[in-house]
């Protein structure tokens, strides 16, 4: 009955949390399974974005290659040409006319201007009865400037996508004027949006639209929608009343800072992906982007079933796993009274241990002898709170230099060399040294030096412990000077005379010996 109860007690503490934690690793595993899977989507669903809008812009060069073909034609046609050098109006819309009309049918070109070297227009082909008045547009200036053709993207005021091609007209090598093509670009759109399968729309800003002549166009079509449906765009190719009110904001937002450029959102059961890219003027302006809607509902569908077959395998394993260990847990209680007293006499030992170096460090930070560890190479590692007092050198200016920064010059060099060589034979060493203190000051340090070693035998450090011994020096050298100086005349007395005349009389013995 106690064993029961015992291993009650012990299936309590370790299975609840160990149940709690595969719970948190397992839905932890899922989610990142899951948002590894969306982030793929995501990253699938911008490469794609990216193919649109390359595919969009390659769409452009090939219009803009097509159509310059026919504006070579027409400045090279002695038709036009001469009509053009006459200035006759009539004789120019008679040339242009059955050109006009065939790029009407096979290119979709909605105007074919001629405009004069001062920028006005001589000729609109489709509206005859309109000229005279300035040309705005940025690409006729561009050709201007470049003395080449030159296309790009501009807005008519009722919100029309033109792509815009000039060329300058040279006849005689001269610059007469300027050839002018403006074609819509939404079967453009709609064909990139039919190769790529997704829903393309054209969002423009407000500012470069005339709102009055929109709503005439908007109007005319018979739109469903007004100009306050989106707040600072104008929809102009594409149905905007198919979305969804939580998402217009995503495409009434502008392609610009850090803006997200692509959203995930599920509407009426099914999954879609939105982004969006620029729409750049000629000059490089912003007007607007192309917004885009992707259906991904099969592919959102298979990654939420990847992330439920997952779940289905971890929680089989993980209920297999858990009874096995349930199983096996009476064995392991068997070890856990041994593996207790183990790790009690360890941890009595060890807080031994530690109580044994608290006091050690507390000695040598507290001791009144100096105290330096260093490398086996003599770089200083550490320096006690005397030691500091005694040269005033601090850790951090003393850490990683030698004891040599203390030499003063005044103790010979025999005496650093047996140093040396003891200590590095792994024995003790003891002796003075006249060092010299950061502050230039010299003093006398009697020294010992032992040397750390390792289990192998190998020297990992020295220890030396030193005592400032200048003033017991200077008493010792006082008391010297006492017993052999007369205190008054300070000439040498009688027993400095006998002691120098035995040291003579010896001298002289031992090379008469040797002689």
């Amino acid at each position: 009955m106690n064993k029961n109860s015992d291993l009650t007690r012990i299936k309590r503490p370790v299975l609840l949390p160990l149940a709690l934690t595969f719970i948190i690793l397992t839905s932890a595993f899922l989610a990142s399974i899951l948002w590894i899977e969306q982030e793929h989507a995501r990253e699938k669903f911008l490469s794609l974005r990216n193919s649109i809008e390359a595919s969009f812009l390659r769409k452009l060069d090939d219009e803009a290659a097509l159509l310059s073909s026919h504006l070579f034609f027409i400045s090279n046609s002695s038709c036009f040409q001469n009509a053009w050098r006459t200035k006759d109006r009539e004789a120019l819309l008679a040339c242009s006319g059955p050109v006009f009309q065939q790029m009407q049918a096979f290119f979709q070109v909605s105007e074919l201007n001629y405009v004069t070297d001062n920028f006005n227009y001589f000729l609109r082909v489709d509206e005859p009865s309109r000229y005279g008045d300035s040309e705005r547009g940025r690409v006729v200036r561009r050709a201007a400037n470049t003395g080449e053709l030159s296309y790009g993207l501009e807005l008519s005021q009722r919100g029309q996508l033109l792509l815009v091609i000039a060329k300058p007209w040279h006849i005689e090598n001269s610059t007469p004027g300027f050839i002018e093509m403006e074609i819509d670009i939404s079967d453009a759109i709609y064909e990139v949006a039919a190769v790529q399968n997704v829903d393309l729309f054209a969002f423009i800003e407000k500012p470069e639209i005339n709102r009055a002549l929109w709503e005439q166009e908007a109007s005319r079509l018979e739109s469903d929608y007004g100009w306050e449906f989106l707040e600072n765009h104008i929809v102009t190719i594409g149905d905007p009343l198919s979305f969804p009110d939580k998402q217009k904001h995503f495409f009434d937002g502008h392609v610009i800072g850090d803006e997200e450029p692509a959203i995930n959102y599920r509407d009426k059961g099914r999954s879609y992906s939105l982004g969006k890219f620029p729409l750049l003027d000629e000059a490089g302006r912003y007007i607007g982007h192309i917004g885009i809607i992707l259906d991904n509902t099969e592919e959102q569908t298979a990654i939420w079933g990847l992330f439920g077959r997952f779940l289905t395998l971890f929680l089989v394993a993980g209920g297999i796993l858990f009874l096995l260990f349930v199983r096996y847990l009476g064995r392991i209680d068997q070890r856990l009274a041994t593996v207790y007293r183990d790790l009690h006499q360890e941890i009595t030992e060890r807080k031994r241990m530690e109580s044994s170096l608290r006091k050690l460090s507390s000695a040598v930070e507290q001791g009144a002898s100096a105290v330096v560890i260093t490398t086996d190479q003599g770089e200083i590692e550490y320096v006690n709170p005397r030691f500091i007092e005694v040269t005033g050198y601090s850790l951090d200016e003393i850490r990683g230099k030698t004891p040599r920064v203390l030499r003063s010059g005044e103790t010979q060099a025999d005496i650093y060399k047996d140093l040396w060589n003891t200590i590095s034979a792994g024995r003790h060493w003891v002796g003075d040294l006249h060092n010299r203190k950061k502050s230039g000051e010299l003093y006398w340090s009697h020294l010992s030096i032992s040397p750390i070693t390792a289990d192998s035998g190998k020297i990992t450090n020295y220890v030396a412990v030193s005592e400032d011994i200048t003033e017991l020096k200077s008493a010792h050298e006082q008391m010297e000077r006492l017993a052999f100086y007369d205190t008054l005349t300070e000439l040498p007395n009688r027993r400095l005379f006998k002691n120098r005349l035995e040291w003579a009389i010896n001298s002289t013995l031992s090379d008469y010996t040797m002689t």
